[in-house]
């Protein structure tokens, strides 16, 4: 149970934000709460994380890869969808692309890393 609280709270973007700097030079702290109800709610999310991330459950699915093709990453790159404008297209060649893609997901990043443009 406490396992799935700290994987809640050390993939939330606040942590992530408001650490940013210590997380680079240092091992992550945990911080604690004495809100019995938070820490329950924080170890369902943590759940729920570890069960997606290890493909034990499926999310929602919100992409689409519309486009037979060679399936070569040649270059990824990211555009707005003209059908879609809060979404966008990450482009992996020249024809095709994953489109439903929010900005907020193409910009999210692990350290220094884009992770949807690795």
């Amino acid at each position: 149970m406490e396992r799935n609280n700290l994987y809640a709270v050390f993939h939330s973007p606040t942590y992530c934000e408001r650490y940013a700097e210590f997380l680079k030079s240092d091992f992550p702290r945990l911080p604690l709460t004495s809100n019995p109800d938070l820490f329950r709610m924080l170890c369902a999310l943590g759940e729920r994380l570890v069960e997606l991330h290890l493909l034990e459950k499926i999310g929602k699915i919100t992409t689409r890869y519309p486009v037979n093709g060679n399936h070569v990453v040649e270059k990824v790159s990211y555009t707005h969808d003209p059908n879609e404008p809060e979404k966008g297209r990450v482009w992996i060649n020249k024809e095709q692309y994953f489109k439903g893609v929010t900005p907020v997901v193409w910009e999210f990043r692990v350290g220094g890393y884009q992770v949807c443009q690795k």
